[in-house]
């Protein structure tokens, strides 16, 4: 190191030369860096989230899935999975929320070979499943850091009017599915459920 900075000193200019160098190949390398504000976890691992049309029962649900595991196992690099039906895992993950037991929902936890292979098969799977399955709304999705969230992107609609958010709703999921590159379209508004409000008069 001391002979070096001999050398650099009686070589200035050299020495000046190789840092404007360094620092544009630097900043040129820093383009090709794939950039992400919560990039995914990086785990031999991911997630499946399957969604039948509200009221399904948990027959055609299990029916999905049990297709769904003929795909997984069909896959070299998936090393097993763990299948839930009517309801999700337990939490296994910080970022992944549990959901309500539900006989129209299920989930699988995918284990796999590696990092590499995980985003593999989630993109493979991505393009598969909706086809082979179109009564069902299945999301494939890769575990991620930060804050939890339910999507990338949400809107969130709020007032007294439910007919009105219903039909707000509707147009805004529209809207949605028409940009090319979105995915996993959905709204979280399922059946209507009817309440009754007893009044009793006690002096009767």
């Amino acid at each position: 190191y001391k002979v070096l900075i001999v050398w650099f000193m009686a070589k200035k200019r050299v020495a000046v030369m190789l840092g404007v160098v360094a620092f544009v190949a630097g900043a040129l390398l820093l383009t090709t860096v794939r950039e992400q504000f919560f990039p995914s976890a990086e785990r031999n691992q991911f997630v499946i989230d399957v969604w039948m049309g509200q009221g399904a029962r948990i027959e055609s649900t299990d029916a999905v899935m049990r297709g769904i595991e003929k795909r997984l196992s069909g896959k070299g690099d998936v090393v097993h999975y763990a299948t839930f039906v009517g309801q999700s895992a337990p939490r296994f993950y910080y970022n992944v929320n549990p959901q309500q037991p539900d006989p129209a929902y299920g989930q699988f936890i995918v284990n796999t070979k590696s990092v590499e292979a995980t985003s593999r098969l989630v993109r493979d799977l991505r393009s598969e499943l909706p086809g082979l399955f179109p009564e069902a709304l299945v999301i494939v999705k890769e575990l991620q850091q930060g804050q939890q969230m339910e999507a990338p992107v949400e809107v969130r609609i709020s007032g007294d009017d439910i007919g009105e958010l219903k039909r707000i709703g509707a147009r805004i999921e529209q809207i949605l599915q028409s940009v090319p590159y979105s995915m996993y379209v959905h709204h979280d508004y399922f059946n209507d459920s009817c309440m009754l409000d007893v009044n009793i008069n006690n002096e009767l």
